[in-house]
């Protein structure tokens, strides 16, 4: 059987004297609401407009190797926050690139916007192409 989070309205569920729930081992802070180690979550879907977390239980729960996927007015996954820690290639080059030299960083820079700069470059071009054969 899978473990009970939450009790109907004004359902009492039956704990333990410790405060835990006997077969989710879950505890309770009242009928609606119980709490559950953020050690325990794999991935924490949000699906809800109305839902809301706090900082400390998203970066804990990235600490603990948690994922937390939000979903938008469709229900449908929009976002995701994924630990970096387990990440192992990820942190590797948020490192890397943390520990370039200045020098590095503003050539690697000028190389990035120079990229975007000739990408909308040929876009317009090819934008404008399409509208001169069109109109003729």
């Amino acid at each position: 059987m899978s473990p009970r989070i939450q009790g109907r309205e004004g359902e009492a569920l039956p704990y333990e004297k410790n405060g835990r729930d006997p077969e989710s081992g879950l505890r309770s802070r009242g009928p609606q609401e119980q709490t559950i180690p953020l050690a325990d979550i794999a991935v924490l879907i949000a699906a809800h407009p109305q839902i809301s977390f706090s900082h400390a239980v998203l970066s804990g729960l990235a600490e603990a190797g948690g994922m937390f996927i939000a979903c938008n007015q469709k229900r449908m996954p929009c976002a995701m926050l994924l630990p970096l820690e387990n990440h192992s290639t990820q942190t590797e080059r948020f490192h890397a690139q943390a520990n370039l030299a200045v020098p590095n960083r503003k050539r690697l820079w000028q190389q990035i916007v120079k990229a975007k700069i000739l990408a909308q470059a040929r876009l317009l071009k090819e934008l404008t192409e399409e509208a001169s054969t069109t109109v003729t």
